[in-house]
C-alpha cells in the first residue's frame, strides 16, 4: 500500500503563509494575555510608533491617589524618547508635553509639587511593531525633571535638542528658542501591552446600584428599648 504523502507545492503554500501570515493576527496573538517588556530592545521595537508621530497618553501620580480621586490626573503627548543608561542598565525616557490637568483637578498641587524619582504611570493606545489594530499600553515609570524641548536640534536636525530653559535662553537663538515647550521627562522601566483598555463604569450604570440616603427617626427606641439591670437603653 503507497502511503498519501502532502504535496510539495501545498508544503510549501503553509510554509509561505506561516512566514508571511498576517501581522496583525500575530501581534493580537502576541498580547492576547498580556505581555511584560523589560528589556531596552524591546521596549525600543514598541517605541517605533513615537517616530511616526506624537501619541495621546494619560499620566497618574500614585502618591496623590490616597487624598483625592481627582488631583494627580493629567493628559499629554509623547514627543520623542530617547535611551540612558541608569547604573549597568539602559532605559528608555520619554519626552511627553508638560502635563495639563482633567477637569475638576490639578495635575500638580502647589503643594504636591513632582519631585525627581516619584512614581508615575503612564498609558496610551498605539499600534504595535507591525501595525494592525491599536493596542493598550501601560508603562511603570519614574519623574526626572522638567525640561525645555525644541523638535529639532540646530546642531543636529534629526534629534530634538533637550534642556534646561536657561539654557536655551543662552545658547539658542530668539527664533529657534520660540518654538521650545516644557515638556517632562520619564523614564520607564517596564511596559506591559494588552490587547484592551481598562473598562469604565458611565453614571447611568452606577445610579441603577447607588441611591440618595434617607434618615429613619425610630420614637422610644423601638426594638433596642429594653430594661435591663443597667437600666434603659432609650430614655424617651
Amino acid at each position: 500500500m503507497s502511503e498519501k504523502r502532502p504535496s510539495l507545492a501545498k508544503s510549501n503554500e503553509r510554509k509561505d503563509s506561516v512566514q508571511k501570515g498576517d501581522v496583525t493576527e500575530q501581534v493580537v496573538d502576541m498580547v492576547s494575555s498580556g505581555q511584560i517588556l523589560n528589556t531596552a530592545v524591546k521596549i525600543k521595537e514598541y517605541f517605533s510608533v513615537f517616530e511616526n508621530g506624537e501619541v495621546a497618553c494619560e499620566l497618574l501620580r500614585p502618591r496623590l491617589q490616597t487624598e483625592s480621586v481627582s488631583n494627580g490626573r493629567g493628559r499629554s503627548l509623547v514627543r520623542n524618547f530617547t535611551f540612558r543608561k541608569f547604573g549597568e542598565r539602559p532605559r528608555a525616557v520619554l519626552f511627553v508635553s508638560w502635563p495639563t490637568a482633567l477637569s475638576g483637578g490639578s495635575f500638580e498641587p502647589t503643594d504636591r509639587l513632582l519631585s525627581s524619582g516619584e512614581p508615575i504611570q503612564l498609558s496610551y493606545f498605539a499600534q504595535g511593531p507591525g501595525g494592525g489594530r491599536q493596542i493598550y499600553f501601560l508603562a511603570k515609570a519614574y519623574f526626572l525633571r522638567r525640561s525645555f524641548y525644541i523638535q529639532q536640534n540646530p546642531s543636529d536636525p534629526t534629534k530634538p535638542w533637550v534642556g534646561s530653559r536657561e539654557e536655551a535662553k543662552k545658547s539658542l537663538s530668539n527664533d529657534i528658542y520660540v518654538q521650545g515647550e516644557d515638556i517632562a521627562e520619564i523614564r520607564v522601566d517596564t511596559l506591559t501591552c494588552m490587547p484592551n483598555g481598562p473598562a469604565f463604569i458611565t453614571n447611568d450604570i452606577i445610579n441603577k446600584y447607588c441611591w440618595d440616603s434617607k434618615l429613619f427617626c425610630i420614637p422610644g427606641g423601638g426594638g433596642w428599648s429594653q430594661r435591663s439591670n443597667q437600666g434603659d437603653y432609650f430614655k424617651s
